[in-house]
Parts: C-alpha cells; sequence; structure tokens
C-alpha cells in the first residue's frame, strides 16, 4: 500500500513538473540589467525573468528563454520559432513584421532611450552629434534614423553595452551615444567599481567617469511589451495579471 502510494505521489510530482504546456520566450541575449541580463552561465535573470516566472506559476505554465541577438530574434518572432518576445514594441523593425499580425501586451514597464554624452559646459544641439553609437540591431528613434539615412549622423553598432558606454568615454566630447538610460548609468556604475565586461584602457581607471542624459535631445519615453505570433489567449491572460499584480510588480 506505501509503494502504491509513494508512485502515486511520484506520478502526480511528475505531472506538475513535465505535464504543464511549456512555451518558449525569446529574449536579447545581452545584459541589459536591471531590466534583464545573462549570467556567466548564460542563465536569464532580471526582472523580466522575476515577472515573468511569477505570470507563468499564476497561470499554471511553464516558460523556457531562449537568449538571441537582437536582429534574430525579431526574425524568429515573424516565422513562430519563438512563442513570445520580450520585450517589444509595435514600432520596433516595423518593415519586418508588416506580413504578419503581433499581439501585443498592455504595457510593462516604463523606458527612456536618448543620448548619452560626457559632461558637456552648454546647450548640446542636435547638429553637434555627428556619430551615434548603439547597440546592433536596436530601433532609433524615427528622428536620429532618419539624419543617419540622409548621412547627417553615422551609425555606429557594438555588440556589448559596456563597449558601447566606454565608446562615449574615450571619445571626442560630443560623441553620444543612444541607449537606455537605466541601463546605461546601472552599466557606467559597474565599470566604476571595476566591474566591467570588457577590458576598460588605463587612462579610465584613475578617475570614476562621467555620462549624462541629455533630455533636451529627442529621446523616446515609451514602454516594454510582451509579444506573439502564436498564442492572442494567453496576451490576454497576462494583461490580466499585470492588472492582478501591479503592486507586486511594482515591487520588483
Amino acid at each position: 500500500m506505501l509503494r502504491i502510494v509513494s508512485l502515486v505521489f511520484l506520478f502526480y510530482c511528475w505531472h506538475l513538473v513535465y505535464a504543464q504546456e511549456t512555451y518558449l520566450v525569446g529574449v536579447e541575449n545581452h545584459d541589459y540589467y536591471p531590466h534583464y541580463g545573462m549570467t556567466k552561465e548564460y542563465e536569464y535573470h532580471g526582472f523580466a525573468r522575476e515577472m515573468l516566472d511569477n505570470f507563468a506559476a499564476a497561470q499554471g505554465i511553464r516558460l523556457e528563454y531562449k537568449p538571441l541577438p537582437v536582429g534574430r530574434l525579431f526574425r524568429e518572432l515573424v516565422d513562430g520559432s519563438v512563442d513570445f518576445k520580450y520585450p517589444d514594441h509595435p514600432a520596433w523593425s516595423k518593415t519586418l513584421k508588416e506580413k504578419v499580425n503581433i499581439t501585443y501586451s498592455l504595457p510593462v514597464v516604463a523606458y527612456i532611450d536618448g543620448i548619452l554624452i560626457r559632461p558637456y559646459q552648454g546647450t548640446v544641439q542636435v547638429e553637434q552629434i555627428k556619430q551615434l553609437a548603439t547597440i546592433l540591431g536596436f530601433t532609433l528613434l524615427p528622428f536620429w534614423q532618419n539624419r543617419v539615412e540622409t548621412g547627417l549622423v553615422q551609425r555606429i553598432d557594438v555588440k556589448h553595452y559596456d563597449s558601447l558606454l566606454l565608446m562615449a568615454l574615450i571619445g571626442h566630447r560630443l560623441e553620444g551615444i543612444y541607449a537606455n538610460i537605466d541601463v546605461g548609468l546601472y552599466r557606467l556604475q559597474q565599470i566604476n567599481a571595476g566591474k566591467s565586461h570588457v577590458p576598460v584602457p588605463e587612462q579610465l581607471k584613475a578617475d570614476k567617469q562621467v555620462l549624462l542624459f541629455v533630455p533636451e535631445l529627442p529621446h523616446d519615453r515609451s514602454y516594454y511589451h510582451l509579444s506573439t505570433l502564436k498564442h492572442p489567449a494567453l496576451i490576454t491572460a497576462f494583461n490580466r495579471y499585470l492588472g492582478e499584480q501591479a503592486i507586486q510588480i511594482n515591487v520588483l
């Protein structure tokens, strides 16, 4: 009898772990902490991981995470290779998405993408930004994208966030980087604390480094969303979760 009970219990545990529906979430494979990031063991972590795991537990499903480069991530969303993408926004990679019907969640968390430069005395004018570095695959604000396409600004693509910040720190005074402000300033704190992901030039090690957000220049204030091509019903459930667990999400 005891053996039968044990077998039933083991089957119940197996059912809880393995019989749940499992969905694949495409995520960006770079360090965008505190929003999200990758550990040395290539494990997805940060606010987004905790929030999505909490949603999955409440919904009785399992989520697995597939880290990908930004450009490839959009393609895998569009061709259905991943079930969900986070983060996403209707304005990102619009050309790639125009032939499919992507469903977006309600806003999850606010962000600001803008220009970070070294400290500068005086008002920074748009015309002074001749080069603009950003993460490979990122969508620029249409204003800056238009200046790139017309040859007024040179776009420089970088794979790693710390490399992006170091470019601004060692470049000419008004070379800007286009970045998420929260993430840029967090990574700068880590660089100053000796925790850079890439080698730091000797000339930058002696003093604390500073970059400033320039709110007078065109920037993007918006929200991150969860998106899907295949499971709009789960986006509806996720929207309900955002409302019911708003306090918990704010704590995260």
